[in-house]
């Protein structure tokens, strides 16, 4: 049978995980885990965050593209954000950082980024005007 699944299946079922099985939050955030004796790396740049993030389903297809469910703490509170059909596994983690951020300055828990002044070049921008070849 054809199995579909939405940003909110994903949600609900990482929630209830969460929720239901507490002492999984240590397995499912650590950059490392053990399994049968052995210790296996967790390629994941979310895992910096120092509130504490789990990724707790990764995946692919090539109808979906690439998934993502991350469930982040700050303040004491949960966020929970799910990204699908991202083009790249990088993206996907791009997204998911972007996401969590939001929520973050939605809540008050970090400071908004700080934007450029109107009318102005980013440093990139003008490091990049400055370095073009003359023609």
């Amino acid at each position: 049978p054809i199995q579909r699944s939405n940003a909110r299946d994903l949600a609900t079922l990482t929630g209830r995980l969460i929720h239901d099985y507490p002492m999984s939050r240590p397995l499912l955030g650590g950059q490392t885990f053990v399994y049968r004796g052995r210790v296996y790396a967790r390629h994941i740049p979310l895992f910096s965050d120092p509130g504490g993030v789990q990724a707790l389903k990764t995946g692919f297809t090539q109808e979906a593209g690439y998934n993502l469910a991350v469930s982040a703490w700050r303040g004491g509170q949960q966020f929970l954000m799910v990204v699908l059909g991202a083009r790249t596994r990088a993206l996907s983690f791009l997204d998911a950082k972007k996401l969590l951020h939001y929520g973050f300055v939605e809540t008050g828990l970090e400071p908004e980024a700080v934007k450029p002044a109107p009318g102005r070049k980013s440093i990139r921008a003008r490091r990049a005007t400055a370095t073009r070849p003359a023609r």
